[in-house]
This record gives C-alpha cells, structure tokens and sequence, in this order.
C-alpha cells in the first residue's frame, strides 16, 4: 500500500497496533492508547492531524461479497475503500453493541488487532521483529 512507502507512518501503524495488541502487559502501551482522542486511535500521540487524515484516507482494497460477485465484479477483481470505512466496516457489528453501552470506543486488544492487521496487511510477526521491538523501547 501508499503507506509501506512511508516509513515513518508505516513504524507509527505498527507502534499502534502493537500497543493495542500489548495494553495488558505494556504500561508504555497503555499510556499512548490513553491519549487518543479518535475512537479508532488514528490520532495524537501516534499520529499528527495531517498523518492521522493520510492514514484515515488511503485507499485498500478488499474482495466483493459473495452476493455482488455476480454483478459488476470480473473475477479476482478488488473493491476499494478508505482505511477508516475498511475499519469501520469490520467493525460495525462490534461498535453497535458498544454504543448501545454508551461507549464509543472498541475494547482494543482482542477486537482491533485482528481487524489492523488485515487492514493494513500486517502480520502478527512484523511485531515481534527484534528491530521493530528494538525501535520501539528506545
């Protein structure tokens, strides 16, 4: 994608993903999740305003439905989204039950990881690399 092009942005997704993965074992984690003021943590302390709007609007693609396959879609064709409806779409049936407790934030650990990592084509092991880790503790 656009942003593996950026190093900086592309270090900041994975830091965010890794805390959200880790916020049960990391305080340093804990301490940055609890500075985000957006309900998908694409904000201050990871990202500026401008990052932040980058990430939010860079374009992913992703499989049709199975429905709409006998549509408009060539076989092995992609659709195309913005990461914030990407998230937002994965995460749609999750952040209803959530409102509905008056919460607009999703848990974190659990629930965003898997959804981030698939998003962003990140594996879980990209944030385990000794030199990511490395970065990270400095």
């Amino acid at each position: 994608s656009e942003l593996k092009k950026n190093n900086d942005i592309w270090y900041k997704i994975k830091v965010l993903i890794y805390d959200l993965a880790n916020i049960k074992n990391d305080p340093a984690s804990v301490t940055r999740l609890e500075r985000t003021v957006d309900e998908l943590y694409i904000s201050e302390p990871y990202f500026t305003a401008e990052q932040a709007e980058l990430v939010k609007s860079t374009l992913v693609h992703f499989p049709p439905e199975p429905d709409e396959m006998e549509e408009d879609y060539a076989e092995g064709e992609m659709k195309t989204e913005t990461v914030e409806e990407a998230i937002k779409r994965r995460m749609v049936n999750f952040y209803d039950k959530r409102k509905a407790s008056g919460d607009f934030r999703p848990c974190g650990p659990h629930d965003m990881v898997p959804v981030y990592l698939g998003v962003f084509g990140i594996l879980k092991g990209e944030l385990e690399d000794e030199k990511f880790l490395g970065r990270l503790r400095k």
